[in-house]
């Protein structure tokens, strides 16, 4: 600690690896003497921009005073108190960063009261404190990581305690080593105690958890929604709906145009239309193509007809030429007997009667050939 500073401690500032150290503003105060827990949380914060945020991104290269660091609202504010110094007291302050060629402020009579007489007095009329906030018109940055930090104290070194130290790296004022006997640095081990009660501090700094929290700004009524409610509502007081919508331009536009051109316009088409039209024709061919399958339909059924009707008259002339059943077969059985039986009676008479003949000499035909039978062969 320095003598000119009313506390002996450190200042420790927990800041993402890429964003510039708030220490004047956001860093905690660590007392020596005391054992110092700091648990960190995470929280993510992402803005909107244009037309629902003013947030950025990156600042200009002209205002931008920090340009290997992420842009935030710190890094906003000290360029702009740097532009300032710049232009009141032709040099830079030492403790902000600065433009590149700049020269700072050399610890001289005249720039220290032109440093110091820029804080001004904010109780004044004539010369207020500069107002970051409204001279130097520095937006949001769109991402920011920040860390809630939650602080816990315990005396160090307790009485009794021993300290146990490296002797190389324990300490600032290397070689002041652990209160043991050995220790040569100082007289006795309680003297070593209160050297570190009064001259050394215990940091602790973790994690509570490693969860983050992410904070997302966005529109809670935009144009598509406002769109959605307005046509939802219409639809349902009055009934319209897109298709009703552009039916009523397409009714406008016709009334438009026959209030324009009169009588000229013609709403109906004409008689010849009709006739070119080819949907129209199409239909006609095929009405003509099944009348025409109908007649011949009607055509063969007729033909059909006709042949069943001489295939059955033929089939009766067949039947009346046809031989006389077996029933008036059996009927004139009798009368074919009986012709046979008088047939017969004829051919025994006339066999009769030819055996009686007699040869011209008056022998007996019947006779002589019994005797030339009776002959015997020479």
């Amino acid at each position: 600690y320095h003598p000119l500073f009313p506390t002996a401690g450190a200042k420790v500032a927990v800041h993402a690896p890429t964003e510039y150290p708030n220490v004047e503003g956001t860093a905690l105060t660590i007392g020596v003497g005391y054992t110092t827990a700091v648990a960190v949380t995470a929280a993510e914060y992402k803005l909107s921009k244009k037309p629902y945020g003013e947030c950025i991104d990156i600042d200009k290269a002209d205002r931008n005073y920090y340009p290997t660091y992420k842009y935030s609202s710190l890094t906003c504010y000290n360029s702009c108190r740097q532009r300032d110094v710049l232009a009141k007291c032709n040099c830079y302050n030492p403790r902000y960063f600065g433009p590149t060629g700049a020269t700072f402020c050399a610890p001289t009579p005249a720039n220290v009261t032109c440093v110091d007489g820029l804080k001004g007095d904010q109780y004044s009329g004539t010369q207020k404190n500069m107002d970051p906030l409204t001279d130097c018109n520095c937006m949001p940055p769109c991402s920011e990581l920040t860390f809630g930090l939650t602080t816990s104290l315990s005396t160090f070194p307790t009485d009794g305690y021993i300290v146990v130290a490296d002797a190389e790296n324990a300490t600032s004022n290397k070689g002041m080593g652990s209160c043991t006997l050995d220790n040569t640095k100082f007289a006795s081990v309680p003297q070593c105690e209160e050297w570190y009660a009064y001259n050394a501090l215990q940091l602790q700094v973790f994690f509570e958890t490693m969860r983050k929290e992410t904070y997302v700004q966005s529109s809670s009524y935009g144009l598509s929604t406002m769109i959605n409610d307005l046509g939802g509502q219409a639809g349902l007081y009055l009934g319209l709906s897109i298709i009703s919508l552009i039916e009523c331009v397409g009714l406008l536009i016709l009334l438009c145009a026959f209030c324009v051109t009169g009588g000229r316009v013609a709403i109906r088409p004409y008689d010849d239309d009709y006739e070119r039209d080819h949907r129209i024709m199409e239909i006609e061919d095929l009405k003509r193509a099944l009348d025409e399958h109908d007649r011949l339909d009607n055509a063969q059924k007729k033909m059909a007809d006709k042949h069943s009707d001489s295939s059955s008259d033929d089939d009766e002339k067949e039947k009346e030429n046809a031989p006389d059943s077996p029933k008036k077969e059996k009927e004139d059985q009798p009368e074919k007997e009986e012709e046979k039986k008088e047939n017969e009676k004829k051919k025994e008479s006339e066999s009769d009667y030819s055996g009686s003949d007699v040869s011209d000499d008056g022998s007996d035909i019947s006779d002589s050939d019994d005797d030339e039978k009776k002959k015997p062969k020479k």
